[in-house]
């Protein structure tokens, strides 16, 4: 029977990153925790498991893992003794729980590579009494461990954490990196959906889920019929209620910043001299709304996150009120 061969392998648009850090692999400078930081959708899951794959790899082949080896072969079977993965379910934290869990297991030997590896995000999910946990282990990390933290949103990890791992920021792709990539999954419904998905490929092509495709359509109509008048807040919360709330405010927020994108667009070019400055006081009116409203909808999804259970309708109705008198 032929020998199974299954190798994680870095987006194309991560070219660079990769060769950096496999240089530092090569070299052994690669440092004990990592943070990759990114929007949502731009392949950060990817490179880290890429790299946990070459670190337990007991033949690296082609600066990638092998895909064959017993390391590679439990990786992707997810029971390597020597890789633990904390990932919180939708809507949940990283909890202290969790960390002391991973820390019994890293502060033992290592039962294969030498090496143990630890992929944990988003980190911004990590509660208070977890952070503090996890930053001590990255103060003094046990020998031959690797923490690949990754990161949506650097700006809710705590600045101790981020201190203390170095830094992988990775950029949204150059548009034609992104339909050359999809264009072979999604054909010619790749141009569409990268728009849809605000030029991050991956997410665009979690887009084929003709599910997800469905639900963005609704939250879109429903949120534009809500601005011309045509349907209540409360009625559209009553619509809108049938998603999950989460999901409700990942679309609610790519909708807004949408319409902040399109207005900013607009505004590179137009009028000229007063007629000019009276529309860029309009635009900035209505984009300075526009964010405070997308704010709303970031508290009340970390609400959401951090374990409260609101009441789904009255809390799309109280945004939906918001969003009409700003519309």
């Amino acid at each position: 029977m032929a020998e199974s061969t299954k190798v994680a392998v870095p987006y194309p648009w991560q070219r660079s990153a990769w060769q950096q850090l496999f240089q530092q692999f090569e070299n052994s400078q690669l440092p004990h925790a990592l943070l990759f930081s990114g929007l949502e959708g731009v392949g950060k899951l990817q490179i880290a498991r890429s790299l946990a794959q070459l670190l337990l790899c007991n033949q690296p082949d082609h600066n990638l893992g092998c895909g064959k080896c017993k390391g590679c072969n439990l990786f992707n079977a997810e029971t390597h003794p020597d890789f633990r993965q904390v990932m919180p379910d939708p809507g949940k934290q990283i909890k202290i729980e969790e960390v002391r869990a991973l820390q019994s297991q890293i502060y033992g030997s290592a039962q294969m590579s030498g090496r143990k590896v630890v992929l944990l995000g988003p980190a911004e999910l990590l509660n208070l009494n977890a952070a503090n946990a996890l930053l001590k282990t990255l103060e003094e990390p046990p020998g031959a461990t690797h923490l690949l933290l990754f990161t949506h949103q650097p700006s809710g990890v705590l600045p101790t954490i981020n201190s203390r791992c170095q830094l992988l920021k990775l950029p949204i792709p150059a548009r034609e990196q992104s339909i050359q990539w999809l264009t072979a999954m999604a054909g010619d419904q790749a141009a569409d959906l990268l728009e849809a998905a605000r030029g991050l490929p991956v997410k665009a092509f979690s887009l084929l889920d003709g599910e997800l495709m469905a639900a963005r359509e609704q939250v879109q109509n429903l949120l534009s019929e809500l601005a011309a008048g045509d349907i209540g807040p409360v009625g559209t919360a009553q619509k809108l209620n049938c998603q999950p709330i989460e999901q409700v405010c990942h679309l609610v927020i790519e909708f807004v910043e949408g319409r902040v994108q399109a207005s900013t667009g607009a505004m590179d070019g137009g009028e000229a001299g007063d007629d000019r400055q009276q529309a860029w006081l309009a635009w900035q009116r209505q984009t300075g709304g526009l964010l405070n409203f997308r704010d709303k909808v970031l508290a009340l999804l970390a609400k959401v996150r951090s374990g409260a259970n609101p009441n789904p309708q009255l809390a799309l109705e109280s945004l939906l009120i918001d969003y009409q008198r700003l519309s």
